[in-house]
């Protein structure tokens, strides 16, 4: 059962089947928690430079 694996958000409840050659695909759902988890990214990207999200 490697192969069955859930979404790499943990409030997400989505599961998926890997069918990737060596089973390390990560997968979350880009509907739902997509743009939250790339502004999250953006922001720390930001921070870490010391720029300001606000203009």
């Amino acid at each position: 059962m490697r192969r069955l694996k859930r979404c790499a958000n943990p409030r997400c409840r989505g599961a998926f089947y890997d069918r990737s050659k060596n089973s390390s695909r990560l997968w979350h759902d880009v509907t739902t928690y997509g743009n939250t988890q790339n502004v999250r990214a953006y922001r720390a990207r930001l921070k870490e430079r010391g720029l300001s999200t606000s203009r």
